[in-house]
């Protein structure tokens, strides 16, 4: 069975960290929820700026695996960051996921031969498929996820 250590701020005083084991089925409805919670937050996001519903994402379900890939990102490098300060996590985080919605962005291209997102228009963009407004949300959705969500999924799902 797939195992990760995650290292956690425990609710005590004395704020020590911790490892918790993260199995795979939980690692699954992690995938899940965010990929859904992703779903909704693009699908949001793309409706305000175009001034209609727009729906994210390339199934007709209300799924976006992107989302739940970079939470399972989060997770598995936020136990060697936790240390460090709020800003320099978020840049780190905002790097990391960055390149991941670069070569996810190639990849689509690739496999289903379609931009599911285009950045062209967008100032300092990568090919279309990166830019430095979705850079800084990768950032603060990252610290968001870190700091408050996966916090109330740990206790919500027992991990």
């Amino acid at each position: 069975m797939f195992r990760t250590n995650i290292l956690m701020t425990s609710k005590s005083k004395n704020k020590n960290k911790k490892n918790i084991k993260i199995n795979s089925g939980q690692l699954l409805i992690v995938f899940v929820v965010f990929s859904v919670l992703g779903w909704g937050l693009d699908t949001a996001y793309r409706s305000l700026t175009s001034g209609y519903y727009n729906p994210g994402g390339f199934t007709v379900l209300p799924f976006s695996p992107i989302y739940g890939f970079g939470a399972l990102i989060i997770l598995e490098i936020c136990h060697y960051i936790r240390h460090l300060n709020i800003w320099l996590r978020a840049l780190i985080y905002a790097l990391v996921l960055t390149i991941f919605e670069y070569i996810s962005g190639i990849f689509v291209v690739i496999v289903y031969g379609r931009r599911l997102w285009d950045y062209s228009a967008s100032f300092f963009n990568l090919n279309g498929h990166v830019d430095l407004v979705h850079f800084i949300f990768w950032g603060l959705l990252a610290i968001i996820f870190e700091v408050y969500l996966y916090g109330k999924m740990v206790y919500y799902i027992k991990i």
